[in-house]
């Protein structure tokens, strides 16, 4: 099972309610995962039969290659603007 903090970050709106945020799952024509494998395994451990896609049909492979390291790449570089964080957070 996933932890809820996981799951939160992941776009599910609330641990346990089973409802995705804003975040579809990219895939290609063919169904392949572009972006959003995270969601989809938080998905499945909540035995979700579906969840939002955005169908990308315009990339030649070597774009989805490059778009899905990209993708990854910039996850590993994300971070907090601390001001912005605490502004959010004090609603």
């Amino acid at each position: 099972m996933i932890a809820s903090s996981m799951l939160c970050s992941l776009g599910f709106s609330r641990p346990g309610t089973g409802r995705l945020h804003t975040y579809p799952i990219l895939i290609d024509e063919t169904g392949t995962i572009l972006a959003g494998h995270g969601r989809v395994e938080a998905a499945k451990s909540l035995n979700l039969a579906e969840v939002p896609c955005l169908r990308i049909e315009t990339m030649s492979p070597a774009e989805k290659r490059a778009y899905v390291i990209a993708d990854n790449k910039l996850a590993l570089n994300a971070g907090w603007d601390e001001e912005l964080l605490a502004s959010e957070l004090q609603g």
